[in-house]
């Protein structure tokens, strides 16, 4: 009978050791280093909007990494992502969230069919090269997708990745504003590091977003502001109109769909499809974007 119960005991104990975790990184950046030249957005605001949600859908508070701001650098959000990486067990859950400037840059490659690449903007990105700046802190899609596949290795084919990039490569066609407006959350001037292009960021052709080969990876959605080549814009998600109530259109209906599912439950999928069908809603009241995602199994 101890033996039995001793059996019992074990197999409760193994059962929660390889219990699936939810685990999340938001990082959120309003305004910039000072020589960087970016103008001010509310990123924080949707950090304040999603956190709450993930504790209510299965996120522990000690299972949301936040980096704002100054602590939002280059390296620290590489960091962020290899040490999340490494806590992860096979199965867990992931959600990353990126909500900051988006650049286009130009392909020093020559990878790139359309001869640019996408960057997201950490805090110590600046906006335009110079001697001492070549874009070294631009967080460029092709290194976040082999930051993703290692993550994706990592949680394994049962595991599940949602990332939400709420950044744009501008098209130019909209003023950018600040301060206690809605803003754009990118710029339509090309970040040129000694492959100038004539190219227009309006002629940038979508492509899906970039991943390794590796086998044996978790499903990821990557949710989308825009597509390259397209301005991204906030929205007052209620009034009375002030800047506490300003937030990232897509991250607004992210919010939105997280808050639909039921207590506990995260869907990557349905989170996915919600989003979308919310934005719609929102684009006609809001500047024009496209959000979408692409889903990798």
């Amino acid at each position: 009978m101890k033996r039995i119960l001793t059996l019992i005991a074990f197999a409760i104990m193994l059962g929660i050791a390889t219990q699936a975790t939810n685990r999340a990184l938001l990082v959120a950046i309003d305004s910039y280093a000072p020589d960087t030249k970016w103008n001010e957005i509310h990123a924080t605001n949707d950090v304040k909007l999603i956190k709450p949600e993930l504790v209510k859908h299965g996120f522990k508070e000690n299972n949301i990494k936040v980096l704002e701001n100054r602590n939002a650098k280059f390296a620290a959000i590489v960091n962020a992502i290899n040490t999340l990486t490494d806590s992860c067990q096979k199965g867990d859950i992931v959600y990353l969230h990126f909500s900051c400037h988006g650049q286009l840059m130009d392909d020093i490659t020559g990878r790139e069919s359309d001869g640019f690449a996408e960057a997201l903007v950490p805090y110590d990105a600046c906006k335009e090269p110079s001697d001492t700046y070549k874009g070294q802190n631009h967080l460029l899609d092709s290194k976040l997708a082999s930051l993703l596949e290692a993550l994706r290795v990592k949680l394994g084919k049962k595991g599940r990745l949602l990332v939400v990039l709420d950044a744009c490569h501008s098209d130019g066609a909209y003023v950018v504003r600040g301060g206690n407006s809605p803003s754009l959350r990118g710029t339509d001037k090309v970040f040129t590091r000694g492959n100038a292009t004539n190219k227009s960021a309006k002629k940038v052709k979508t492509r899906p977003f970039p991943t390794g080969k590796a086998k044996g990876q978790a499903q990821q959605i990557v949710i989308f502001a825009c597509q390259s080549g397209q301005q991204c814009g906030e929205m007052y998600r209620q009034k009375p109109e002030r800047m506490s109530n300003i937030n990232g259109i897509l991250s607004f209906s992210v919010f939105k769909a997280i808050e639909s599912q039921k207590a506990g439950t995260f869907d990557i999928k349905k989170i996915a499809d919600k989003t979308v069908s919310e934005s719609i809603i929102l684009q006609k009241k809001q500047r024009k974007q496209t959000i979408g995602y692409n889903q990798l199994n």
